[in-house]
């Protein structure tokens, strides 16, 4: 069985921000079907938030939980918890995604019929139609799917191997460091692979959303189960 470690950084900016990341690991947690490690990385913010971080580790819920006393930002987060992670895969999970079911599997299928290809996968593509055209490259089938392939989608969440890590290296600490991870990952010629459909919602387009009714996100829950915060 493949090692996956999931990686989720936080920073409470905003009360929004801390109810969005509440439901965003909620569903990542609902979405998983096998045992994975996860490693939250919390930049502060919210003492609050820090409290029920906390608690979904003791619960054994997270692996690991790291708490920064003020915001490095995600690079920081991401590279705190990369030392730490013992996967074959690591995955980068924004705090504000909802995940559906079986996303990590279908991106993990992408590496067992393509094992020598440099990709990386990510569960949804860019929200626009003028940069997912923009950056097309084709496709690729997996299990009788055509995957999109993509330049530079994946940068709020995307799988990549060990190896690719350990080629590639840690992010720069830097405001535009998700950008230049993946200017480096092209430069090596790395293509993001992406389903067919988004096996992830961006929570955090919808703009003016009441992100403390949540009716619509329970809505996306295939099997009715009930996120309680």
């Amino acid at each position: 069985m493949q090692k996956v470690s999931i990686i989720f950084t936080h920073w409470a900016q905003n009360p929004e921000r801390s109810i969005m990341s509440r439901y965003s690991i909620e569903s990542l947690l609902c979405s998983l079907k096998n045992p994975v490690e996860i490693i939250v990385v919390d930049n502060g913010g919210s003492f609050d938030d820090s409290i029920y971080f906390l608690k979904l580790c003791e619960e054994k819920r997270i692996t690991h939980y790291i708490r920064n006393a003020d915001n490095l930002n995600f690079c920081y987060g991401y590279n705190q918890a990369l030392k730490l992670a013992w996967g074959d895969y690591f995955v980068l999970a924004s705090n504000d995604l909802h995940y559906q079911r079986e996303w990590l599997e279908a991106c993990l299928k992408v590496f067992e019929h393509y094992p020598d290809d440099k990709l990386i996968v990510s569960p949804l593509d860019y929200p626009t139609n003028i940069l997912r055209q923009k950056y097309h490259q084709g496709t690729i089938n997996v299990a009788g799917k055509d995957f999109k392939l993509s330049m530079r989608a994946g940068s709020n969440c995307f799988v990549m191997k060990r190896s690719t890590y350990e080629e590639i290296g840690e992010f720069d600490l830097d405001p535009m460091a998700g950008s230049k991870y993946t200017d480096r990952l092209v430069r090596a010629g790395y293509l993001t692979a992406v389903p067919p459909t988004n096996m992830a919602i961006d929570l955090g387009l919808r703009r003016g959303f009441d992100f403390k009714t949540p009716f619509e996100f329970k809505k996306t829950l295939t099997d009715g189960t009930t996120i309680a915060l």
